[in-house]
């Protein structure tokens, strides 16, 4: 993480892309904005979302064991 941290632009304030929940956390886990990573409405089907770069995987590449949770009953494997 330190790494990550070392290679990443701070912001000390910011804009939601789209006032959703949903699509604020896609936006922040993949480093993309909803144009790109699908997330245009609260809780659309995963298979409509591009995560090829959300920080979950990649930690999970790197050993660590991550989990999304949400106060909705949908199912989501980010």
């Amino acid at each position: 993480l330190d790494s990550l941290l070392a290679k990443s632009a701070n912001f000390a304030q910011s804009v939601t892309p789209l006032a959703r929940t949903f699509a604020a956390w896609v936006s922040i886990l993949t480093g993309t904005n909803p144009q790109i990573n699908g997330a245009l409405d609260d809780l659309i089907p995963q298979y409509d979302l591009h995560l090829s770069t959300i920080l979950s995987k990649n930690l999970q590449q790197h050993g660590y064991e991550t989990f999304f949770a949400i106060d909705d009953n949908s199912r989501y494997d980010l």
